[in-house]
């Protein structure tokens, strides 16, 4: 929804850019989470839980 379809005009250069850093803050998390889970891919449910404290 670019703009914010029914937002008035005034608000839609806002809500775009407000769009943006919320969308690189997520691919940010989601780069750090694929990182994580490829870092500890090779290890065992065993191995793991003391990693992750249960």
């Amino acid at each position: 929804m670019a703009g914010g379809d029914d937002l008035p005009e005034e608000f839609c250069e806002d809500f775009d850019r407000i769009t943006l850093l919320l969308q690189a803050q997520f691919d940010d998390l989601v780069a750090e989470i694929v990182g994580t889970v490829a870092s500890v891919a090779h290890l065992s449910d065993k191995e793991l839980g003391p990693i992750i404290g249960t």
